[in-house]
């Protein structure tokens, strides 16, 4: 059985984790402190938050205490859609990564095993961001996250890169154990060459 290699970062790995890291806590930095507390009086944005936030409705209900309750709306919305451009992109670069690993020799038997812990890992971090979505506010969970600007902009990313990561990892893996399970050739290891 082959050892897995230890690999040194390289600039694109430093690219890849700014873009998938930083980009959603950027977003949500410029939300939180740039939206105008008015942006609802806007026709197309409030259009545009309740179109989005049809699948968590829950979310529009923002607590009496909340400071700046259309920013939070907008800023849900926001970030729910945001997972559209970051889950793809992180799902094409784990299989891409992946492949390369294939080509590479650093896969071993046990790794069908790895995939699995991690497809339990993102339906468990799916689950806790389901719960707090579906639920939305209900008996002031979480709603201290969305309190003020500050609050938003310290911790209101948290649940949405949960969503993320869930989905962007917790997707890839299921296809990559389709794509063990079926024996596409790049993803098989013979361990005798």
């Amino acid at each position: 059985m082959q050892d897995v290699k230890k690999k040194k970062l390289t600039f694109y790995d430093w690219c890849l984790a700014a873009f998938f890291w930083g980009g959603p806590i950027s977003l949500s930095a410029v939300i939180s402190l740039l939206v105008p507390n008015d942006i609802l009086t806007r026709d197309l944005a409030r259009q545009w938050v309740e179109f989005v936030l049809q699948v968590a409705p829950k979310m529009l209900d923002v607590p009496v205490e909340s400071e700046i309750p259309q920013v939070v709306k907008f800023y849900h919305a926001t970030m729910l859609s945001s997972i559209l451009i970051w889950a793809p992109a992180l799902i094409f670069v784990s299989l891409n990564k992946l492949k390369g690993d294939c080509f590479d020799g650093r896969l071993i038997g046990r790794y069908k095993l790895w995939i699995i812990y991690e497809i339990f890992l993102g339906l468990l971090t799916f689950l806790i961001s389901w719960c707090f979505f579906g639920f939305g506010y209900r008996y002031g969970k979480m709603a201290s996250l969305w309190y003020s600007r500050e609050s938003l902009f310290f911790s209101g990313f948290i649940p949405y890169m949960m969503l993320f990561v869930a989905f962007g990892v917790g997707f890839s893996k299921l296809v990559e154990l389709f794509l063990f399970s079926k024996g596409v050739p790049w993803f098989r290891h013979d361990s005798t060459k």
